[in-house]
């Protein structure tokens, strides 16, 4: 029963990430060719997060760029990442964080929920001050494409006192520099063939040794009669990370205590109408006998159309396949009306250990998963979804001696059967922009097919066990249908019911500055989705969550959640779970901020009266959290940006019981945090 407590506890920040308490104060803009320096702290839940990425695209772009964040130390609640300065130049740029949870689910802050803002940073002045030495030569206004695109500047009143090699030119979204020609006091930057629209450029230096910048100048390329020239630009990282333990006595060390290491490299590119993105993660850790550690990814985006090679997670719906990772095909095709998506790849990979009364480890067969979706309308307005999935483990992958033996009786002991899981779902969104109001609902039926060994019952069978062959007056075998689902005795249960049957229900609305988010949630006893996370078996959750703000200044954001199972009161007892959550940060430009934050998790199991249980053993739980700090984000050291933290966090935690002897507990725990994060540029 305490694990059940246990088990509920964590699952509900899997299913409203965030109930995390995640507290993230934007820098809000950026200057061009800075990296741009970004602080999370986890107040609470950071236990269940195995890492976090931050993820990054320009406003008006569907891509996203990802770059992944690290921990202070394992112990810490604050992970660090940056948005490169290769991806920021005179563009806005919008970015949010990705959680990826322990179990495998994955998350995102702000929600990814269609109305949720994202974060944004806008173009702010460069480091320094403005200077009026750089002084615009080519200063057409409007020119048409057919006669190219010229940035000619003249800084001859600067030439003493400039530093050449300081010199960094940026045009639209991209560091031209290397493409510059400089003569004397003057430079220009040329293209032939330039694509219609507004073209922003700026000039940052160093005079004296003081940064400056110049004016910010706008052109407009009308259309002309020559095909534009379509430019190749790419942007990529090479990475890699080691982990080197010594210890004196490596018995007494519960974990593996050999050095692994890791290299990954990612390269984003585009041409035309095309974006292109190749990610490589090779670690020392890959075995070829267990589930992949290495990744590979090779992905196109064109209008209309994505297609991704590799390592891929898709999301199609929440109970169908979301978040898993799939090493084979998925392709998108996407207008504005319909939408029509597939996915088929590997989703486990067989492993062989010898079946024996004292195994080594056990074997898995190779699984399958195939997924599709088609969707009318489109997420701006109404959208209506089907949406169907298959994982299916491969008999054939395995040899007999890897999943069976026999015994001392000389009976077949199987240490590990092969299964088939289906899961179909509809699920329907109501959008209206204007309004600032979304609602949608999902319902999925699945079945589980636990030993798919012997194969499709036959008609004869389906007469012994006394059920009907025929389906709205046709009739029906099983063993037709084998190729898309395995249906026998071993399914669960047998004849479907309600018990396999999930749904869920949300409301989100933007008034008064407020974001509201009510989600309600419910999965069958008999319900399983090998192609999601999370998803609670036999249990209902429902989730209110608010986010206040005041202009730029004041953030305030809360929710409550509860969870409830043994809804098909099959068990001796239910468990419930309640948490209340809470945080604010008031900042006021160029002074410091302040930040709070708080959350309650209470958990208790009662009785089921219609199911006798001797051992029944009353619990109840609770834990509680607070924390408050004080930032300021220092930008009068010279080349030395740092943002500086300070927070201090207490709590406490009890379990009750009511038998005589058994477990309780009462702890209490308080801690100061102090961070500094910086950078040293030149």
């Amino acid at each position: 029963m305490k694990r059940l407590l246990v088990t509920i506890a964590l699952t509900v920040p899997c299913l409203a990430l965030l109930a995390l308490t995640a507290l993230h104060v934007s820098p809000e803009s950026f200057v061009p060719g800075a990296d741009v320096e970004l602080l999370l702290e986890i107040a609470e839940g950071g236990t269940d997060i195995s890492g976090v990425d931050v993820q990054y695209r320009l406003v008006g772009s569907t891509v996203w760029q990802a770059e992944p964040m690290r921990q202070d130390d394992p112990a810490s609640t604050y992970w660090r990442g940056i948005i490169p300065s290769t991806a920021v130049s005179t563009n806005d740029v919008e970015y949010r964080f990705e959680f990826r949870l322990s179990n495998g689910a994955a998350g995102y802050l702000p929600a990814d929920d269609g109305i949720t803002p994202l974060y944004v940073l806008k173009l702010n002045a460069p480091k320094g001050s403005l200077n009026d030495g750089f002084v615009l030569i080519s200063d057409d206004s409007s020119i048409s494409a057919d006669d190219g695109y010229v940035l000619a500047v003249s800084y001859l009143a600067l030439a003493e006192d400039v530093d050449p090699k300081s010199i960094r030119v940026f045009v639209g979204d991209r560091d031209v520099t290397s493409q510059t020609q400089f003569s004397e006091s003057v430079l220009m930057y040329r293209e032939d063939r330039p694509q219609d629209g507004i073209k922003k450029a700026m000039i940052t230096a160093k005079v004296k040794g003081a940064d400056v910048y110049s004016p910010t100048w706008i052109t407009q390329i009308l259309p002309g009669s020559k095909k534009p020239a379509l430019p190749f630009t790419y942007r990529g990282s090479v990475n890699f990370a080691a982990n080197v333990y010594g210890v004196s006595d490596k018995d007494k060390v519960f974990s593996d205590p050999d050095d692994d290491y890791s290299t990954w490299a990612d390269l984003y590119g585009s041409y035309g109408i095309a974006d292109m993105q190749a990610n490589l993660l090779v670690s020392s850790l890959e075995d070829k006998n267990s589930q992949p550690v290495n990744r590979y990814t090779f992905g196109v985006n064109i209008p209309l159309l994505d297609v991704f090679f590799g390592d891929y997670s898709p999301s199609l719906s929440q109970f169908t396949l979301s978040g898993k990772n799939i090493r084979g095909l998925y392709g998108k095709f996407h207008t504005r009306f319909l939408e029509l998506t597939w996915a088929h790849g590997e989703s486990v990979r067989k492993t062989e250990y010898m079946a024996s009364a004292s195994p080594t480890g056990l074997s898995t067969f190779k699984q399958e998963a195939i997924a599709a979706r088609i969707q009318f309308g489109n997420d701006q307005s109404f959208r209506l979804g089907i949406t169907g999935a298959r994982h299916r483990d491969i008999r054939s992958s395995l040899g007999e001696a890897y999943y069976s033996y026999s015994d001392a009786k000389g009976d077949t002991v199987y240490t590990v059967r092969p299964q088939d899981n289906a899961v179909i779902s509809l699920d329907m969104q109501l959008n209206v922009p204007d309004q600032h109001f979304l609602a949608g609902f999902e319902i999925a039926g699945s079945m589980l097919n636990t030993n798919t060994l012997p194969g499709a019952i036959s008609v004869e069978e389906m007469e012994d066990y006394g059920l009907d062959n025929e389906f709205a007056g046709i009739e029906v075998d099983p063993e037709d249908y084998a190729d898309l689902f395995i249906i026998n005795t071993n399914m669960e249960p047998f004849v479907p019911s309600m018990a396999n049957v999930a749904w869920n229900a949300y409301v989100r609305m933007y008034f008064w500055n407020n974001f509201l988010n009510l989600q309600y949630n419910e999965t069958g006893s008999a319900f399983n989705s090998m192609g999601t996370f999370g998803n609670q078996r036999d249990t209902r959750v429902l989730s209110i969550t608010d986010q206040f703000s005041f202009g730029r200044f004041i953030t305030i954001s809360g929710g409550y959640s509860t969870t409830e199972d043994n809804l098909m009161e099959h068990k001796s007892e239910t468990n419930t779970y309640q948490n209340i959550f809470a945080s604010a940060i008031l900042r006021i430009p160029n002074m410091p901020y302040v930040k709070a934050s708080f959350n309650d998790n209470r958990g208790e199991n009662k009785q089921n009266t219609d199911i006798e249980d001797s051992s029944f053993d009353p619990i109840t739980s609770n834990a509680q959290n607070m924390s408050f700090g004080i930032g300021y984000n220092i930008v009068q050291i010279p080349h030395v940006p740092t943002q500086l933290d300070i927070s201090y966090r207490f709590g406490g935690n009890n379990v009750k019981r009511t038998i005589p002897d058994s477990y309780t507990s009462d702890n209490g725990n308080s801690g100061i945090g102090f961070t500094m994060n910086n950078r040293f540029n030149m």
